[in-house]
């Protein structure tokens, strides 16, 4: 579960992923969008965190599967989460679900495979 204003009506919408994808909920429980994309998932790690930025133009949502928030400066949401295979970056759009871009961390950095274990 993670919580942040998708739609940009000033309301807390929530995502639900699981390894079949990405659901998007408004805040009164109505289908925004579905993803077959999601997150990356490490077992046993749920903690996060929610808050309510004074300073921000509405709230802003962080957590370990991916965070809510506007990352290219059009001032509308993202839900942004790194994939499942654990080097690329996806960012879908907030309001339509439509992936908006995709960055392979590889051609970033040197790393080496990701953690499958906690």
């Amino acid at each position: 579960l993670l919580l942040g204003d998708l739609n940009e009506d000033g309301e807390t919408d929530y995502l639900l992923m699981s390894s079949g994808g990405t659901v998007a909920y408004d805040h009164a429980g109505r289908p925004l969008w579905r993803s077959a994309v999601a997150p990356r998932y490490f077992a046993g790690q749920h903690a996060g965190w929610v808050r309510d930025d004074p300073n921000a133009r509405r709230p802003m949502a962080s957590d370990l599967h991916g965070v809510v928030a506007d990352v290219d400066g059009d001032a509308r949401n993202e839900f942004v989460f790194l994939d499942a295979s654990g080097y690329e970056v996806v960012a879908l759009d907030g309001v339509s679900g439509v992936e908006k871009r995709r960055v392979d961390l590889r051609a970033i950095f040197d790393a080496p495979p990701p953690c499958t274990h906690v």
